[in-house]
């Protein structure tokens, strides 16, 4: 929960058009968005988005220093035009646990996967033409850097379709 996730999550609103945000929403691929804990539409959305032609992007292997990790970023396969899409990069915690002290859930632990940490705009797509993206992530306070995974994707403007993607995780 952060102002620029809700931002985010905003952008996903105006894209599709739809009242307001709400908890748990899903969103697949920039192209679909539904009830996150609807099981059959996620897997169906799942599978149709795996079979969208994609951008080949790879990451080499990131390098730490205390709650900075340094990433470059590339084109594992060359492709001519790339479209224009922004480049973004996170850190992700591959899970977590949340304690409900209020309210009608009070007592209950929530158990989470592939929390996001931080994520930040890194750069244009088309600029990995040139060669390699090189940026630097910070981790936030009390995150552990070497259990997180670095996720890379290329997702058009205006909370679009993702167009590519790719991850590695920090303890190698």
């Amino acid at each position: 929960s952060s102002h620029q996730l809700t931002d985010r999550q905003n952008g996903y609103r105006l894209r599709f058009g739809i009242d307001s945000v709400y908890t748990p929403q899903m969103v697949v691929n920039g192209t679909e968005q539904f009830v996150g804990n609807d099981a059959v539409h996620a897997r169906s959305a799942i599978a149709h988005a795996g079979k969208a032609t994609r951008i080949n992007l790879a990451l080499a292997n990131p390098i730490s220093d205390g709650h900075r990790t340094m990433i470059s970023v590339s084109l594992a396969s060359p492709a001519s035009p790339l479209p224009k899409a922004d480049l973004y990069a996170a850190l992700v915690d591959p899970s977590d646990t949340t304690d409900i002290t209020g309210g009608e859930n009070r007592g209950i632990k929530l158990h989470h996967v592939a929390v996001v940490r931080s994520l930040q705009r890194i750069g244009k797509l088309e600029n990995l033409a040139q060669g390699p993206i090189r940026t630097t992530l910070t981790a936030p306070q009390g995150a552990v850097l070497q259990n997180m995974r670095v996720v890379v994707f290329a997702q058009r403007s205006g909370a679009g379709p993702v167009v590519g993607a790719t991850s590695i995780a920090m303890a190698q």
